[in-house]
């Protein structure tokens, strides 16, 4: 069923895995690495290790007017 649906027509599958950042990661500046695995027709085959870098992230905030005038304080 699987092989006559996707790989005799050429279609493409897209797999969203979605994940989140360790707290002890968050702002750190490190970077980490991931690397999956797929098992096509049971052979297994590892995929390219992707590095993802955290950044440092140092949000400001600032209040101002429809001017663009700084209105902090007041």
């Amino acid at each position: 069923a699987f092989y006559d649906t996707y790989v005799t027509k050429g279609q493409n599958i897209t797999i969203t895995l979605p994940m989140t950042v360790r707290e002890s990661m968050l702002h750190s500046g490190k970077s980490y690495d991931n690397v999956a695995y797929q098992v096509d027709f049971g052979q297994a085959y590892k995929t390219n290790t992707v590095t993802n870098h955290v950044p440092k992230v140092t949000p400001h905030k600032f209040n101002t007017n429809k001017a663009g005038s700084t209105i902090d304080g007041k």
